[in-house]
C-alpha cells in the first residue's frame, strides 16, 4: 500500500517521495491504521496534511484491493507453513487447526488462505509480581483470546490494607527481567494479620490484545 502510495502521488504532481524519508514515515504510520481499519470494514481512506512539498494526500483502499496487493506476502507465508509440514513429514490433512501470533493474524484473508482454523493466541504470559521478586502467571504464553484469568493473592503484613501490585509481561521466573506493563494499587483490604486477607486479580485481554487488569470480589 505505501508503495501504491507513492506512484499515486507521482502520477498526480510529478514528484518522487523515496528520498522524502519523513513523509515516507508518515505514510508508513497511516498505512498501519488503515490496515487495522480495514481488518473490520471494507473500505477506507488515507488522508495526510502536507504530505510533501505542502502537497496533501488523500487516496482510497478497499478491502478486495488491499488483499491484492498483498497477496505475494500472503501466499509466502503459506509456502512457509507447507514447508513445515513437509519436513516433519505430516499431511495437512493431519493438522486441525494453526496458531498465529500477532496483529496481522487478524486480517481477514488469512483463514481464507490458510483453509485451516486460525487462532489467535498471547504471545507472553502476563502475571503479577509477588514477594521476592517472583514472577506469578495468570495467562500463559499461547493462551487463546480473548481469554480472561484471575488468581488470588494474600496480604504480606499485619493489618494490611492497600496492596500495589506489578504487572509484567515476559517468561522468565525473576519479575524485573521481564517487561513492566503497569502498576495498580487496591485499598479498602479488611484489616487482619498477615496472610488472611485475600485479593481476587483479574487479568483479560481481548480480542484486540489489549490487557485490562481489575480486582476480583469474593
Amino acid at each position: 500500500m505505501i508503495q501504491q502510495c507513492v506512484l499515486e502521488f507521482k502520477r498526480r504532481w510529478n514528484k518522487d517521495l523515496t528520498d522524502n524519508l519523513k513523509a515516507l514515515g508518515r505514510l508508513k504510520f497511516e498505512y498501519e491504521k488503515a490496515k487495522r481499519i480495514l481488518s473490520t470494514t471494507t473500505q477506507t481512506s488515507i488522508e495526510i496534511d502536507c504530505l510533501h512539498e505542502r502537497i496533501d494526500f488523500s487516496m482510497r483502499f478497499t478491502r478486495a484491493r488491499f488483499e491484492d496487493l498483498n497477496m505475494d506476502s500472503f501466499k509466502k507465508c503459506i509456502r512457509t507453513v507447507e514447508k513445515c509440514l513437509l519436513d516433519a513429514t505430516i499431511h495437512k490433512s493431519s493438522v486441525d487447526e494453526i496458531i498465529l501470533v500477532g496483529g496481522s493474524t487478524r486480517i481477514p484473508k488469512w483463514p481464507k488462505c490458510s483453509r485451516f482454523g486460525v487462532i489467535d493466541v498471547a504471545p507472553l504470559s502476563r502475571g503479577i509480581e509477588t514477594r521476592g521478586d517472583k514472577m506469578s502467571v495468570v495467562i500463559s504464553r499461547n493462551t487463546p483470546i480473548p481469554t480472561k484469568k484471575s488468581k488470588t493473592y494474600v496480604t504480606t503484613r499485619d493489618n494490611q490494607s492497600y496492596m500495589s501490585l506489578n504487572v509484567f509481561q515476559g517468561e522468565r521466573s525473576r519479575s524485573t527481567n521481564n517487561h513492566l506493563l503497569g502498576k495498580f494499587g487496591i485499598s479498602g483490604i479488611p484489616l487482619a494479620p498477615k496472610g488472611f486477607s485475600e485479593i481476587g486479580v483479574c487479568l483479560e485481554i481481548d480480542a484486540n490484545g489489549i490487557l485490562t487488569v481489575t480486582r476480583r470480589y469474593y
